[in-house]
């Protein structure tokens, strides 16, 4: 693969570098690791469909994935922590 050139100002440069001697690596590693780290909007979706899928046929038939389902795995997350570490105090 050919490399190329990008046009970064300057304090975003240093950073880079500075990331980059402390991780043992170069500016060029660093940058590749990030842009293979996030997600296009295409593989957001791809993996959200993937997801529901799977739910809705191993744990959920009547899961939807929308507000509701946010809401009550809220309430699943908050339970789970409470069973772990106790209840949450109230704060004023």
């Amino acid at each position: 693969m050919a490399d190329t050139t990008i046009r970064i100002d300057t304090e975003t440069r240093d950073r880079l570098a500075l990331l980059a001697e402390e991780q043992g690596t170069n500016v060029k590693a660093i940058v590749r690791e990030w842009a293979f780290l996030q997600l296009t909007r295409t593989e957001v979706s791809e993996r959200r469909a993937k997801a529901l899928a799977y739910i809705q046929e191993n744990l959920n038939p009547d899961f939807r994935g929308d507000a509701t389902d946010e809401a009550e795995g809220d309430r699943l997350w908050a339970q789970i922590h409470d069973l772990q570490y106790g209840p949450r105090q109230a704060t004023a």
